[in-house]
């Protein structure tokens, strides 16, 4: 009974040392967190006014702050006036050539305003010579004697009689062309005849048109005899010398002897 009294008693020491610990803890705990805040404030206040352990880093950074905001707009001078200078230089030039060119065209102006007066001045001299007229001496009529005057004799002309026009037909001109070639089909059918054909030629020997006009009765030997000679250049027709178009008529006969 008496050791487990003692033991009871440790217990209820040990509980209540324990809890005297935690309480004084928890008030140094407290103090501590008080001195800190109050540092705290200080270090604030301290800030806000420049003094306090880091006032002269809080000025130090101030007044650098203002130097490199002087030095910023030292700079930004520096360029605008850089900036205006060259926009200067660029609008001389400019400006140079700009009346160089306003002279050019007033002296163009007046050039032409100058020859304009002059040609209306020579158009106005010009009309008024024209307004005046010539006047040339008239003389007086002579009073001369009448004389008996001699019958009229008639007049003989000599008619000729009307000249006819020389005129000339087309010719051919064989070197500028084939002659017509036998259609094969045509020897071996053994067709023959003869293909007349109209063609039309202008002044240039050129064929414009053409047409059958007499069949020989084969249309294959009809057909190559009119895109024969529709190929052929050709001698114009002349009319006194005179290239002109007209109409020619073409015979050209078919056989195999």
């Amino acid at each position: 009974l008496r050791a487990g009294g003692r033991v009871a008693n440790e217990h209820a020491t040990a509980a209540a040392a324990a809890a005297q610990i935690a309480a004084a803890q928890e008030q140094g705990v407290g103090r501590e967190r008080r001195r800190v805040d109050v540092r705290r404030v200080d270090v604030v206040q301290a800030r806000a006014v420049g003094h306090g352990p880091d006032g002269g880093a809080v000025a130090a950074t101030a007044r650098d702050g203002a130097s490199i905001r002087r030095e910023g707009d030292r700079e930004h001078r520096r360029s605008s006036d850089a900036l205006h200078a060259a926009r200067t230089r660029r609008r001389v030039p400019q400006r140079q050539e700009a009346a160089a060119l306003r002279q050019r065209l007033e002296s163009e102006q007046a050039r032409r305003r100058r020859i304009e007066q002059e040609q209306s001045q020579a158009a106005s001299a010009a009309a008024a010579q024209a307004a005046v007229p010539a006047s040339k001496p008239v003389e007086a009529p002579e009073n001369r004697p009448a004389t008996p005057s001699a019958p009229a004799q008639p007049v003989r002309v000599a008619l000729s009689p009307a000249r006819e026009p020389v005129i000339t037909k087309p010719a051919v001109r064989w070197e500028t062309c084939d002659r017509p070639q036998y259609p094969r089909a045509s020897l071996r059918a053994e067709e023959e005849g003869v293909t007349v054909v109209s063609l039309q030629i202008n002044a240039e020997g050129l064929v414009t048109a053409g047409s059958i006009r007499e069949s020989s009765g084969h249309r294959r030997l009809d057909e190559e005899t009119l895109s024969a000679l529709s190929r052929c250049r050709f001698k114009p027709a002349t009319t006194d010398g005179v290239p002109t178009a007209t109409t020619g008529i073409y015979r050209f006969a078919w056989n195999l002897r």
